[in-house]
């Protein structure tokens, strides 16, 4: 296994297109989050971000994105944002992940979210297996909510959702804005929030704010942003953004 690290934003057209083509090829490698041009976007705003180009036998075998700070401490790529964590590679290809971070200059890295079947690789630093909520809308929206009725959290937002109606009539949904207003619209939201909340304000950090602004104009290779609103009597009352790959819908962690 031989591995070079380099900037996401240094790789070729024909590298790219290579990282594309082993996540439409393996279905659980088809997260926004694992798209080369999330990796682009984000690491060109800050300057810990990098990129693994693991190879095999003179070809690329896999691409894996990681943080790293003094001392060799890593940390997932945009670790608190990302829902989903690895590497992206080729199908059935195997590795080590000790002898991965070692070539990556790292002596820790710290996940929350790798993908299960990667767990072997990592093994023994995993702690915890966890299944992640997943909605399948393959056969349609009203056959997936119609076996849902029984759910207790369904049967509760519904509840919420007939007496919204009943107060202020049928609220309107807007499933793709493009107006950049709404988009700061919901960073103010979510400042007023954590610092309500005690928490860090993570839209007090310039280099988030600037790659959430530059996700939000990306529209390429089957990758994009939306930012969904429900209007109550023309009024934004909710908003909550997403990345698409293709045909799977992300959303960023607890931004809503």
């Amino acid at each position: 296994m031989k591995v070079s690290v380099c900037r996401p934003s240094e790789l070729n057209a024909c590298e790219l297109q290579r990282w594309r083509s082993f996540q439409r090829q393996t279905e659980r490698l088809g997260s926004s989050f694992l798209t080369p041009e999330f990796a682009v976007v984000m690491s060109e705003c800050r300057p810990d971000q990098r990129l693994a180009v693991i190879e095999e036998g003179g070809k690329i075998s896999g691409y894996f994105c990681f943080e790293r700070s003094r001392l060799g401490i890593g940390r997932a790529f945009c670790y608190g944002l990302s829902d989903i964590q690895g590497v992206v590679h080729a199908p059935d290809y195997e590795w080590s992940g000790a002898k991965l971070l070692e070539a990556c200059g790292l002596a820790t890295w710290k996940f929350d979210h790798l993908i299960s079947d990667q767990v072997q690789c990592f093994a023994p630093q995993h702690t915890a297996l966890r299944a992640s909520p997943i909605v399948d809308l393959s056969t349609g929206w009203e056959n997936w909510i119609s076996r849902k009725k029984s759910n207790r959290r369904i049967k509760k937002i519904r509840e919420h959702e007939r007496k919204l109606v009943r107060a202020f009539g049928v609220p309107r949904f807007e499933l793709d804005s493009r107006n950049p207003c709404n988009l700061d619209l919901l960073m103010r939201w979510k400042s007023a929030q954590y610092r309500r909340t005690g928490r860090i304000d993570r839209f007090a950090q310039e280099w988030l704010v600037k790659g959430v602004r530059r996700l939000f104009d990306t529209r390429d290779n089957g990758f994009a942003s939306e930012l969904s609103i429900m209007f109550v009597r023309d009024r934004p009352a909710s908003l909550h953004l997403s990345l698409r790959f293709n045909d799977m819908l992300a959303g960023l962690r607890r931004w809503r």
